[in-house]
């Protein structure tokens, strides 16, 4: 009852922020733009959406093997394609992530440390975010960006990016607490839930860290990309230390917890962006927004024969 009524408030946000969207250009412009998409781009998004694809696997991979459970590359590949399908087409991104904890599951994994790895590959993605933000924002306000939500973002990411670094390299002590001793439900959640946080904080491979963050830079590098490809796609040039900006505050804002897939909120972010902070064409803007979502739809639809390898092979073995 509760995820129905969670499920019904997500409905309603992203219906409000999708009419103040719409209500905030003209339509017609934006329609104007969609009918002149160059097509023969969309095979350099596929091809980028992949490369993003296979980088996330390979971190994946890296987080489960740190975590003792060794699971062949193509085997993380074909679950990361077959979770990003569940992700776009389930009204939650838990859905694809659920579908990885179930699989390893069923392989006689653990169930804490699968989770783990799976936090730990998405938590390291999220990281190398605000850094990112706090660089390029900070050169603009040293341009002379004036905005004082634009210099509360740099500052947020500022804050949070010095606790990620004390937090990842520096802070390495075992979390201990025992609110719930009773009843044995909750003490077993509570322990579970503390095994997975002391996995997470007491990785003390320095060398791992780096490299699971430069993994998920390059990742970024690539939503990047396929960002400048979009705008190339409709003939609109956008400053790409911009874009490497404003991607990363869209995926930022893209994990709360507000909306049904983030449909509305990424949308938002980029308008505000681009077109409020640094006066781009907001038709263009939400254009290249409704391709980009499109396009996330379609590519996702690669993990239909993926899942459905899975579920013949584990009818067979059943």
């Amino acid at each position: 009852m509760m995820k129905h009524k969670t499920t019904i408030i997500k409905l309603i946000i992203m219906s409000i922020l999708l009419f103040i969207i719409f209500k905030s250009v003209d339509i017609r412009n934006v329609l104007d733009v969609l009918k002149r998409i160059n097509l023969i781009y969309f095979l350099i998004i596929y091809l980028l959406w992949n490369i993003g694809v296979f980088l996330s696997s390979l971190k994946w991979q890296s987080t489960l093997k740190y975590y003792g459970i060794n699971l062949p590359f193509f085997e993380t590949l074909k679950l990361y394609y077959t979770s990003s399908f569940f992700n776009n087409f389930l009204p939650s991104s838990i859905g694809g992530d659920g579908y990885k904890v179930f699989y390893l599951n069923n392989e006689n994994h653990s169930k804490a440390k699968s989770i783990t790895s799976i936090i730990l590959e998405r938590g390291m993605g999220f990281s190398i975010l605000f850094p990112v933000i706090f660089i390029i924002g900070l050169y603009y306000i040293f341009t002379g960006m004036n905005n004082v939500i634009f210099n509360l973002i740099v500052l947020g990411s500022f804050i949070i990016t010095i606790l990620l670094v004390i937090f990842l390299f520096f802070y390495r002590k075992k979390i201990k607490i025992n609110i719930f001793k009773k009843p044995r439900v909750l003490n077993h959640i509570q322990n579970k839930i503390l095994e997975i946080i002391n996995n997470i904080i007491n990785i003390d491979n320095k060398k791992l860290i780096l490299k699971w963050l430069m993994i998920s830079f390059g990742f970024h590098l690539v939503a990047v990309f396929m960002q400048v490809i979009v705008y190339r796609a409709i003939d609109y040039d956008i400053n790409i230390v911009i874009i490497i900006f404003t991607v990363a505050l869209m995926r930022v804002c893209g994990v709360l917890p507000i909306s049904i897939n983030s449909i509305g909120v990424s949308e938002g972010v980029a308008l505000f962006i681009y077109g409020t902070i640094f006066g781009y064409n907001t038709e263009y803007i939400l254009a290249a927004s409704i391709i980009s979502r499109v396009n996330l739809l379609l590519f996702s639809l690669t993990g239909i024969p993926f899942y459905l390898i899975g579920k013949r092979r584990q009818i067979q073995r059943s």
